[in-house]
């Protein structure tokens, strides 16, 4: 019988991963205590490797997939790697198969009678679990070291298993640290990097991307993952999904975070060409925007009225290709500089894509992008329930109005902006539906979008609440007669697009 080709054994195989991930999206039972359990789909295990034993043909076909994507959890797994890829010429091939390499420590703390927990500070719980995380994360850095000639390049993604720490509850003081804050709101031990610990870290060339994957139990200090940057001299691409909760009362401690991503942003060096941040959704947001007084996101304005992540983030886009944020505040300041700097500097040469998506509907200071009215009549309470959509009909949606002018602040900002940007093809900035725990993106967005060498680009502006179009918002984007007049109708448009030449 006549062998089948190894492109149609790939795509059975394929076919068998798809359905297996469609199976695992409604899981009937939930493991408690699954380390990979809140993991994206894409990093669970396939269990495709029965597959593999049907013939030599199968194997290689089969090993190809289930390798690209692989999962370490401690330095054993570390050691197991080595063992599936040395040996015969099967297993030497897996290692240029690998594509994307998670990695979590797997630490345990010491029991709570020990001596570390009975001190007058955390610092020594603190050097105690640093060192046991540097020294589990070594011996991957030695194994990818022997990779360099024979790998084309990988993501390598940081995933922390933050342990319980109930025998630690520190005071938190209004000069606490934000692992104090962080132990004592959660009462999980965050995982930091140092450059001591990695002063003896090889370097990785064959590393092209990495990540910070942060879950539902994992608390990281961010900015020491920036550390890494510099052991990784070849890094095209970079994100990090801060998904750090603290209790709505806690106002310094979400300070605290915002530096911590500041402080990363830093660390970003000239080799990166696209940056990806985001944090967790329900961070700012309450379900009860305007009653609940004490869910009112903080100022992240600096003493002298500054808006420091956003002007990092203006300073850092000039050099990137694409920048993603998600569930962030920002202000003008990331679009364009203030008043009173100078508007000539600024200059996008080789920014593609700019989106800052699911945006808190807040402004930087605190205050609310979204008013409410007066309290709806009967008769329009009737109209809500009788509506085919109530449940984005209620009545406190009906009621609900955005800040046109505050909004057209951003609006202008990003016009300005884009007409310096020559290589533009997509941007994008929408506000978060906060009343929905699944952090949906509302119906309020900019939207622009042009091919890659088209002269001709669509601009359109979105609103489920209410935005009126201000003349500064039209001149800002450069509309002229018909165009101007069709987007103070229609809010879209289809238009010329020229780029102003850039004033050295």
């Amino acid at each position: 019988m006549k062998p089948l080709p190894s492109e149609i054994i790939h795509l059975i195989v394929l076919y068998l991963r798809e359905d297996h991930i469609s199976a695992k999206r409604h899981p009937n039972v939930v493991t408690i205590g699954d380390p990979f359990g809140d993991l994206p789909l894409v990093w669970r295990p396939l269990y495709l490797a029965r597959y593999s034993v049907v013939s030599r043909q199968w194997q290689s076909v089969v090993e190809s997939i289930i390798w690209k994507r692989i999962c370490l959890q401690g330095h054993l797994w570390v050691s197991q790697l080595v063992t599936y890829t040395t040996g015969d010429d099967f297993r030497c091939a897996r290692v240029g198969y690998i594509r994307h390499i998670l990695w979590q420590p797997l630490i345990v703390l010491p029991r709570v009678t020990d001596p570390i927990y009975h001190t007058n500070s955390n610092d020594a719980l603190y050097e105690w679990y640093d060192t046991q995380y540097h020294n589990a994360l070594r011996p991957l850095f030695l194994v990818l070291q022997t990779w360099e000639e024979q790998h084309p390049g990988l993501e390598l993604v940081f995933r922390d298993w933050s342990p319980a720490c109930g025998a630690v509850r520190p005071r938190i003081t209004e000069n606490s640290s934000l692992r104090d804050i962080l132990i004592g709101d959660r009462g999980v031990l965050p995982a930091c990097l140092t450059a001591t610990h990695l002063e003896d870290y090889p370097s990785l060339p064959c590393v092209r991307s990495i990540g910070v994957l942060g879950t539902s139990r994992s608390v990281v200090m961010l900015s020491s993952f920036g550390l890494i940057f510099k052991r990784l001299p070849n890094v095209r691409h970079a994100s990090a999904h801060d998904a750090t909760w603290l209790s709505v009362t806690t106002g310094d401690g979400r300070r605290l975070l915002r530096q911590e991503m500041i402080d990363f942003i830093h660390c970003v060096p000239q080799s990166v060409e696209s940056l990806e941040l985001s944090v967790k959704g329900d961070r700012e947001c309450s379900l009860w925007l305007h009653v609940d007084t004490r869910s009112q996101p903080v100022t992240y304005l600096d003493p002298n009225g500054l808006d420091i992540l956003s002007i990092r983030l203006h300073t850092l886009s000039m050099r990137l290709g694409e920048l993603t944020l998600t569930h962030i505040r920002i202000s003008k300041a990331l679009f364009w500089p203030s008043t009173q700097g100078s508007t000539n500097a600024s200059y996008w040469p080789n920014l593609e894509r700019l989106q800052v998506l699911k945006m808190p509907p807040y402004n930087i200071d605190g205050s609310l992008l979204l008013g409410l009215r007066a309290p709806l009549r009967v008769e329009q309470l009737f109209q809500g329930w009788l509506s085919d959509d109530f449940s984005t009909n209620t009545p406190t949606d009906q009621r609900e109005y955005i800040k046109s002018d505050q909004m057209g602040v951003l609006y202008q900002a990003m016009g300005q902006a884009a007409r310096h940007m020559p290589r533009l093809q997509i941007m994008r900035l929408s506000l978060l539906h906060y009343r929905y725990r699944t952090g949906i993106e509302s119906g309020e967005f900019l939207e622009f979008n042009r091919g890659k060498d088209a002269r001709i680009a669509h601009l359109r502006i979105n609103t489920q609440w209410g935005y009126q179009i201000g003349e500064e918002v039209i001149s800002a984007w450069g509309l002229e007669e018909e165009t101007a007049e069709q987007f103070r109708r229609t809010m879209d448009v289809t238009m010329p697009w020229y780029v102003e030449p850039r004033e050295d």
